[in-house]
């Protein structure tokens, strides 16, 4: 882990933490920091800061909260995806809050299988801990909004329009789905906040495609071969980041 994470209520009056567990095996076997040795800490939801290590036995440490340091630019690039197998959405969500999506909309589409929707990796107690684990990863503090949308029509139809009103709206889709092809000048503005629309691995349906077409999302290609959703996703992110 790049950063330690602390929840808020876990700090005392006197700006100190005391840490067991896998946050202390990582200062002890992995830092290897001794009394005295700064660390760099973040409050879950909040700022990051340089904190010193005052205390420290066999089981547990105490680290006390320092200066402040800078946080990271908020993240300009939302995700729509279309629900992946379990175990790809497993893999996904560490690296979905470590490359630094803004907002994530799990979103239903024909190609989706029914049972996916019952799957642990969409209860709360399982995927947050992975999205803390991809927050570790790359120093951040600021975990990313999650929904989940089981009817896609009306929420391209009706949320869409409010929620990403000035976004550059983009749909990874490989093949000539009717939809009008984005320009390479309309990446170049770093300015602008995005939202990238990510199908099933069988590929979004004619429907699905003519709804993020009359939303006013545009398509994007990695190429003609075809992609893994978490190869998929990763590409995307650092491409239009």
């Amino acid at each position: 882990m790049n950063i330690i994470l602390l929840n808020p209520e876990e700090i005392s009056v006197s700006k100190t933490v005391r840490l067991e567990g896998r946050r202390f095996e990582h200062i002890q076997n992995v830092l290897k920091s001794e009394v005295g040795d700064l660390l760099r800490v973040g409050i879950v939801g909040d700022k990051r800061y340089q904190a010193k290590l005052i205390e420290k036995s066999d089981t547990f440490c105490v680290v006390e909260l320092g200066v402040e340091l800078p946080g990271f630019k908020e993240p300009k690039l939302d995700l729509i995806l279309a629900l992946p197998r379990p175990k790809c959405m497993k893999r996904l969500w560490a690296q979905l809050s470590a490359v630094g999506f803004k907002r994530i909309f799990i979103v239903n589409a024909e190609k989706v299988e029914k049972v996916y929707w019952g799957s642990t990796t969409l209860a709360e107690e399982i995927y947050k801990p992975l999205l803390l684990e991809g927050l570790e990863q790359c120093g951040d503090t600021i975990l990313p909004e999650v929904r989940f949308i089981k009817r896609l029509k009306p929420f391209l139809e009706d949320e869409a329009p409010n929620l990403f009103n000035n976004q550059l709206k983009i749909i990874a889709h490989p093949y000539d789905g009717g939809i009008e092809a984005i320009h390479q000048e309309e990446l170049t503005d770093d300015s602008v906040r995005r939202v990238v629309a990510v199908g099933p691995e069988g590929g979004w349906n004619d429907f699905e495609l003519g709804l993020f077409a009359n939303s006013g999302f545009k398509s994007l290609s990695l190429g003609e071969r075809i992609l893994r959703t978490d190869t998929a996703v990763i590409s995307l992110a650092a491409l239009l980041q």
